[in-house]
């Protein structure tokens, strides 16, 4: 069970993960108490928004029901005094707020969990206890306090803490974006080398995530060939996992390296390639983000002046999350 639910996006089955729990219940029997049952739920449920999320199908009606599951989860943790897996599933949907990029909706669970383990400290593992520390460092990042963000990641000592006390690959990808937004080059190699070297070359979706954050770290270092390059590699098995969080990040930083690199001609072609993929999805206004980020990559290839409506999109990558690529757009700008 603990294997399938580990798993990530586009290697996770929901079907397999309800077989292997219920084959659990079965063996455990009468041990299979409140506090099993509902641990398994909520690994189950975190799981399966993994999965919505990385394919790109987190509608607000699936959005709606997942809430209504956590809401469940959480009255019946309550109820029974599992104050580890009310701190548990509170990061959980923390994360899934995160994740729609609603950081002030996460911070409200945060404070919920932090006000918990304030008060019965010793009931709350030292995993979900580090588990809501990191959600904090990602609290920051995504209301732009990017240096405080890194200086509480920094604190944290995360690399000799791996894998143990609840710290996974992605709080490292997350260091390191605040490592390269606010200029920690050296401190993101590091990372890199210490954490994702070692699976930079699975056949799978946790692969093309280190290799993506190694292409990033090398467009920021001004490597652009080098980038390139490694995209080049990465394609077939960008395709092949289909995560969709991938498939558009890969186009995206090619695009980019492509315009830095000096080729605007590829950079257009690029660009409006990836238009054309992210309107042939049945509800391109749900990916609207992502649409104004390949205009105005277009804009710039074409060197095209840019319209009040293009500088809005800009500004609106300075902020949470997008600032990642708000950066690069930015340099974009001041070498045209």
């Amino acid at each position: 069970f603990y294997f399938e639910v580990g798993n990530y996006s586009s290697d996770y089955s929901s079907k397999a993960a309800q077989v292997f729990y219920a084959k659990c219940v079965a063996y455990a029997g009468k041990a299979a108490n409140a506090t099993y049952k509902l641990k398994f739920e909520t690994d189950i449920l975190s799981a399966d928004i993994n999965q919505h999320n990385a394919q790109g199908r987190l509608t607000d009606k699936k959005l709606n029901l997942i809430q209504q599951r956590f809401d469940v989860l959480y009255t019946a943790a309550t109820k029974h005094k599992l104050h580890g897996l009310c701190v548990r599933i509170l990061n959980v949907n923390a994360k899934l707020y995160f994740d729609i990029t609603n950081a002030n909706k996460a911070v409200e669970y945060l404070d919920k969990a932090a006000a918990i383990v304030a008060k019965y400290t010793s009931d709350v593992s030292l995993s979900q206890q580090t588990e809501l520390q990191i959600y904090q460092c990602r609290a920051l990042y995504f209301l732009s306090r990017f240096e405080e963000s890194r200086l509480a990641f920094e604190a944290m000592d995360l690399i000799p803490r791996l894998p143990l006390e609840g710290v996974v690959s992605a709080d490292i990808a997350k260091f390191i974006q605040v490592c390269l937004i606010t200029g920690h080059y050296a401190k993101a190699k590091l990372l890199l080398d210490k954490v994702f070297s070692r699976f930079a070359n699975a056949q799978n979706s946790a692969g093309v995530m280190a290799r993506l954050h190694m292409v990033k770290y090398l467009v920021y270092v001004g490597k652009y060939a080098d980038a390139l390059q490694e995209l080049d590699k990465l394609d077939q098995l960008v395709r092949d996992t289909k995560v969709f969080q991938y498939l558009i990040e890969a186009r995206m930083l090619y695009t980019i390296a492509q315009m830095l690199n000096g080729n605007q001609y590829a950079a257009e072609h690029s660009a409006e390639r990836s238009l054309k993929f992210l309107y042939s999805k049945k509800q391109p206004e749900q990916l609207a983000d992502f649409i104004e980020g390949f205009q105005l990559l277009k804009a710039y290839a074409k060197g095209s002046p840019i319209t009040t409506r293009q500088n809005g999109i800009l500004e609106k990558y300075q902020y949470n999350a997008y600032r990642q690529y708000g950066e690069l757009f930015n340099r974009i700008r001041t070498t045209r």
